[in-house]
């Protein structure tokens, strides 16, 4: 399993994460990859998950 981080900041300070944990098959072919989406809206509060995707890719 392979793990990967993709950040984006913007100019009114919110910073989105999405981690996604991938799992690869024969021939390093995607089976599955998981996404995490986190939002920095109020860095005070820290980070708020604001979606989760499960995909199953052919």
């Amino acid at each position: 399993m392979k793990k990967m981080y993709v950040m984006r900041a913007s100019g009114d300070c919110t910073l989105l994460i999405i981690e996604a944990n991938i799992v690869l098959g024969k021939d390093d072919k995607v089976e599955k990859a998981d996404y995490y989406r986190y939002e920095l809206l109020q860095p005070e509060k820290g980070l708020q998950e604001i979606s989760k995707e499960d995909k199953e890719v052919e």
